[in-house]
């Protein structure tokens, strides 16, 4: 797939002038359907309030009308007011990002860490696109430019500035929190990763110098982010098919990062040719492949990383979904009978259940505040969890990851129970318990009953969703009858 893009990216720029202006167009509306979202959903992870986490769910339940605004408006208008006014919604968008950056930063009592805040300063990036982009969608001029240079600023600051921006704190983040020292070296390359977007538009605007740093700037300090990001062990948190996206998005960005040294210093090569590959490379590959990545393995929960999703007021809490009422849940009970189960079968399984390892780690792999405790789990608990989709060599190389919370939990001496609702970091809407019970007589039953369905856009998914569904149950009645 990425051989086919680079082919294409080849094609548009043999295309000359005509191919030059779809790829400002369709860079641009890569990131604004495909990478925006993507990077909302890296938003969620930063420590901040819970006032801007939730508007930032705010946002990122607009975003599909707004992108939409602003693909008519790059798509079927002329540059000028109307096309203004059907890009507007989505410069009011990036405008309610940024507010949501400056509250985060304004309302933060922490100490000030760059690898926490840097994801606010690219939210003020994004509005600076915005202005760009609603400046080209009207025709006017900016700060003595006009067109293509006030579409391709818009490219940068939407990519470079907001995206990259993002992924390099994201990482820096994850390395700082996994490690035990020496953080000062990676705090100032997230430093500098975060101007550099900002000195490279200086100096295209006031002196090649200034440019020719700025890109020497993000070269350096990205490369050193990812040296130490290596160093701490941070990969580790990822599954194998986000390392492999990672290392696709650092490939092809060395190769874009060169192009852009190159043409700061010698404007080589020629402005059409940088468009087409540094800027459809990087909004094509780079910056998705990269905040992929981060989303399916959100959150290092083991090794002593970050437990911030487990605790705490976070802003994945059990969801009331308007679409519950609007769509069916599907609802299923289902029971087994377990034959005689002796006291010490029975209290194993509890320990199981109680610690919600009742997934065979090859299906699914889950970590949990309260294991790390060594307790049984309580309402309350939250398990964030990694299911596999695809193995190679029995290494998982797909894996989705999901945040439920436990809502009911029970151990007597007759009934080991657990269950959960979803959280807003799912891809489902539902709950789900299980429940082992046994008689005075020793025979003991399992229960499973689910009422569940895929959310938004994951409805899609519908047959997959059962196919899991039905997998899911089958593991778990297979690692509890071999205790029995």
């Amino acid at each position: 797939m990425v051989a086919s893009f680079l082919a294409f990216v080849v094609l548009l720029g043999a295309a000359g002038g005509a191919g030059y202006q779809v790829a400002i167009d369709l860079s641009l509306a890569l990131t604004i359907v495909v990478s925006v979202p993507l990077a909302l959903r890296i938003l969620d992870f930063q420590r901040s309030q819970r006032f801007a986490r939730v508007l930032r769910d705010r946002l990122r339940s607009v975003h599909i009308p707004c992108a939409l605004c602003a693909l008519g408006a790059l798509a079927l208008v002329e540059p000028g007011v109307l096309a203004a006014l059907i890009g507007f919604p989505w410069i009011l968008f990036t405008g309610a990002v940024a507010v949501c950056g400056v509250l985060c930063s304004a309302t933060y009592r922490g100490a000030w860490r760059i690898e926490q805040r840097g994801a606010d300063i690219a939210c003020v990036y994004l509005t600076v696109g915005g202005t760009w982009f609603f400046a080209s969608l009207s025709g006017s001029s900016l700060m003595g430019f006009s067109e293509p240079i006030v579409r391709l600023t818009a490219v940068h600051f939407h990519v470079a500035s907001f995206c990259l921006v993002l992924i390099s704190t994201s990482l820096g983040y994850r390395a700082i929190q996994g490690s035990d020292g020496g953080h000062t070296g990676m705090r100032w390359a997230l430093l500098l990763h975060v101007l550099s977007p900002a000195i490279v538009a200086l100096g295209i605007t006031f002196s090649r110098t200034v440019e020719v740093i700025g890109a020497l700037s993000l070269v350096l300090s990205w490369a050193v982010i990812v040296v130490l990001t290596v160093r701490a062990g941070a990969l580790r948190s990822f599954s194998a098919s986000s390392r492999w996206l990672l290392a696709v998005s650092c490939l092809c960005l060395a190769i874009t990062l060169g192009l852009a040294v190159s043409y700061s210093v010698g404007r080589l090569p020629v402005l059409p040719v940088m468009a087409v590959t540094h800027g459809l490379i990087n909004a094509g590959i780079v910056v998705p492949a990269a905040l992929l990545a981060l989303v399916w393995s959100p959150v290092p929960v083991a090794d002593g990383g970050d437990l911030s999703l487990l605790q705490g007021p976070a802003a994945h809490v059990p969801i009331s979904d308007r679409g519950w009422k609007m769509l069916p849940l599907i609802e299923e009970h289902f029971e087994e009978p377990l034959g005689y189960l002796s006291s010490e079968a029975f209290e194993k399984i509890g320990e199981l259940i109680a610690s919600y390892s009742v997934y065979s780690a090859r299906f699914l792999e889950s970590s949990a505040i309260f294991r790390e405790e060594g307790r049984n789990a309580r309402i309350g608990d939250r398990v964030y969890q990694r299911l596999h989709l695809l193995h190679l060599r029995d290494e998982p190389i797909l894996t989705v990851p999901s945040l439920v919370e436990i809502e009911r939990a029970e151990f007597s001496e007759q009934c080991k129970e657990l269950g959960y609702v979803t959280t807003r970091f799912h891809v489902g809407v539902g709950r789900w318990c299980l429940r082992v019970t046994r008689d005075l007589s020793g025979h003991g039953v399992l229960t499973i009953d689910t009422a569940s369905r895929p959310r938004g856009v994951f409805l899609l998914t519908l047959p997959l969703f059962r196919v899991l569904q039905v997998r899911a149950r089958r593991d778990a009645i297979q690692r509890i009858r071999s205790l029995c």
